[in-house]
């Protein structure tokens, strides 16, 4: 027989069942159930940037530094820098809205720029747009003392990107950068991300590319005449010398680190591998091991190599030099002439070690990066098979014989 609700119990009784005794409620199942718990406030989100004064606002940016990851899962921290730059972004908008002095305005524009740079970094694809916004900004606000540093945030955010850029995209930011530099005076900043903009068209192997950024960027920097620059742009201009170097005379001049004078023409006849290089250097030292297979196995057939070091410590190099023992000369390429045409390093823009050159017989440049399995393949080319590879073809053919 079911039992009937409440509608026959008094409603006194009912009433303090319901609300008064709230331990007397039962479960489906007939226990005792749970008093209900208080319900909380709901937390207010720590990245809705709130109202309130400017100072008030530059004490909420500051806060958001101490707000820590929900865990250390690699998605957890990335969104968390996301957050907290949007909201730095937000905060800082509030800010330059709200009539602040100069000295509160560029604060609030160099944390603008520095969370638009994490969130450009993050894939935001609208970070880039309000960087470049940002310029308009500084100048509507009366900050054109700020202009440069915000174009300078604006190309260096793109910096990354340079070598991926398609040819045409490449090509107008160039230009860009170029009327930067030209615009105002260059700080060591400027002068590298011009060095980093034309390098990576070399190193995304479009060399027509990189000619002409190294010898444009490179001669804008000469023309600023600051001295603390010099060598970066004789070396830019280096770089375009060096790239239009394939199938022309290369020309090298130096001593050894014993002070014998280099006699460049007695080379002539021989295949030369030209090795920039440095002791401190890793990827030189890792490139050792083949170039000794190459000289052992080709030496006697015509093959050289030439070092040239580009250390600045001569002990570190004269060190090195009675350690390793290598079986062809080493050049110093000299600190006074650093930055000049004296220099080596300086005159073929070697700005990435090891750089590796392989002269011809008749003393012009055959390649540029005869590194790895690139030397042994061009000189089995030019000079045949080494022993050893002569030797198990013959063995091979000598069993196909039988």
């Amino acid at each position: 027989m079911t039992r009937r609700s409440s509608g026959n119990i008094p409603a006194v009784l009912a009433f303090l069942i319901a609300f008064a005794w709230p331990t007397m409620t039962v479960a489906a199942d007939g226990k005792p159930a749970k008093p209900p718990q208080e319900s909380k406030p709901a937390e207010k989100d720590p990245f809705e940037v709130p109202d309130g004064t400017i100072d008030e606002l530059q004490k909420y940016i500051e806060g958001l530094s101490r707000i820590h990851p929900s865990s250390s899962l690699r998605q957890a921290v990335v969104d968390l820098h996301e957050k907290r730059a949007a909201a730095q972004v937000n905060a800082c908008e509030k800010i330059l809205a709200a009539k602040p002095t100069p000295e509160q305005a560029q604060a609030a524009v160099r944390m603008k720029i520095a969370a638009l740079l994490v969130l450009d970094r993050l894939g935001d694809k609208t970070a880039q747009a309000r960087l470049e916004a940002t310029a308009d900004q500084v100048e509507k606000l009366g900050l054109k003392e700020m202009l440069r540093e915000v174009q300078f945030a604006a190309l260096e955010s793109r910096r990354d990107r340079a070598g991926t850029m398609d040819d045409e995209e490449y090509g107008k930011f160039v230009e860009r950068l170029k009327l930067f530099l030209s615009g105002g005076e260059i700080d060591a900043a400027s002068a590298n991300l011009a060095v980093n903009v034309a390098l990576a068209a070399e190193q995304s192997n479009r060399p027509s590319l990189a000619i002409r950024a190294y010898r444009e960027l490179g001669k804008i920097l000469a023309d600023q005449g600051n001295q603390n620059f010099t060598g970066t742009a004789a070396t830019m201009i280096g770089a375009a010398r060096r790239l239009e170097l394939v199938g022309k005379p290369f020309v090298l001049e130096g001593s050894t680190v014993t002070g014998k004078p280099l006699d460049w023409k007695k080379y002539r006849g021989n295949i030369v591998l030209i090795d920039f290089f440095a002791t401190w250097c890793k990827p030189c030292r890792d490139e050792v091991p083949n170039v000794l297979r190459c000289y052992k196995a080709y030496h006697k057939r015509g093959f050289d190599v030439i070092s040239v070091s580009i250390d600045r410590d001569r002990k570190a190099i004269e060190d090195f030099v009675e350690k390793e023992k290598r079986p062809w000369i080493v050049l110093l390429d000299r600190n006074e002439a650093r930055g000049t045409d004296k220099s080596m390093a300086t005159y073929y823009g070697t700005f990435t070690i090891p750089q590796m050159i392989l002269i011809g017989k008749d003393g012009k440049v055959l390649s540029l990066n005869a590194r790895g399995k690139l030397l042994s393949e061009k000189l089995a080319e030019l000079i045949g098979p080494a022993e050893e590879e002569k030797e198990k073809k013959g063995s091979e053919m000598a069993k196909k014989g039988k």
